[in-house]
């Protein structure tokens, strides 16, 4: 018998002691008080202005009552009707969002890189985007991607 308690290993984040390991990215669909949230997020930590403002004018016109913010640089809609998700999520993966758990670039970690940053000496941002498409299925690890020698 295990030394620790389902309990005790869900709460530290450890598996052993029958814990289960769940996905702690809230992207995808989610049941909350009745109605399903959409989760979304933003690759890399960041989108552009105007892609961010179509996606919440078209949650808008899909009856979309709330935007909140979610850990794992992710947003969450809520109040839209349960047919208003799937147009939505689209819209989101046709603009570039991350709208699949199991999509590569959740695995990256990419800082602003050139041009947007001044300390930076490469693209990161092109670079990961490179690697999540090219690489996708050795990425069982999370890659840094650091566009300076601060890292």
């Amino acid at each position: 018998p295990s030394a620790i308690s389902p309990l005790e290993g869900e709460m530290s984040g450890r598996t052993e002691g029958g814990a289960v390991e769940h996905s702690r990215r809230p992207i995808g669909f989610f049941n909350v008080s009745h109605a399903t949230a959409l989760g979304i997020a933003l690759p890399y930590g960041s989108m552009p202005a105007d892609k961010l403002i179509a996606l919440a004018q078209h949650a808008l016109s899909l009856n979309t009552t709330e935007i909140r913010l979610a850990p794992g640089r992710a947003l969450l809609f809520l109040g839209q009707p349960p047919a208003a998700n799937q147009p939505l999520q689209h819209t989101a993966t046709a603009l570039g969002f991350v709208t699949a758990p199991t999509d590569p670039r959740t695995r990256i970690a990419a800082c602003p890189g050139t041009p947007a940053c001044a300390s930076g000496r490469i693209a990161t941002r092109e670079i990961a985007e490179t690697i999540a498409a090219e690489n996708a299925d050795i990425l069982d690890f999370t890659l840094h991607i650091s566009g300076c020698a601060k890292g």
